[in-house]
């Protein structure tokens, strides 16, 4: 419903975070990002490069990473922060941290 979506958005701004990780200690706002984070833990990689074999633990990490061999990501920045949980690279560390939490 409408308002089980609102009520469940509103954690987010409310500071809410119920679901628990009973590895690390960290919490989650919703249980979809507490079973995604789990893959860390895990070491799950279901999402595999085809080209180059390299696997990740979500699929904006494979598709970020495909960019590499299609010419349109033709470098990997030295200097930047890879997120361990999904691979996005950050330019600043306070946008990893912003990202990860």
């Amino acid at each position: 419903t409408h308002s089980g979506s609102l009520r469940s958005h509103q954690k987010v701004h409310l500071g809410e975070k119920p679901y628990k990780c009973m590895e690390c200690e960290k919490t989650f706002a919703h249980k979809r990002a507490l079973k995604c984070h789990k893959k860390i833990h895990s070491g799950e990689k279901p999402y595999k490069c085809m080209e180059c074999g390299k696997t990740f633990a979500y699929s904006s990490g494979l598709s970020g990473h495909k960019k590499i061999h299609s010419g349109g990501k033709p470098y990997k920045c030295m200097e930047c922060m890879e997120c361990m949980e999904c691979g996005k690279t950050f330019a600043h560390s306070y946008t990893l941290t912003m990202h990860t939490r």
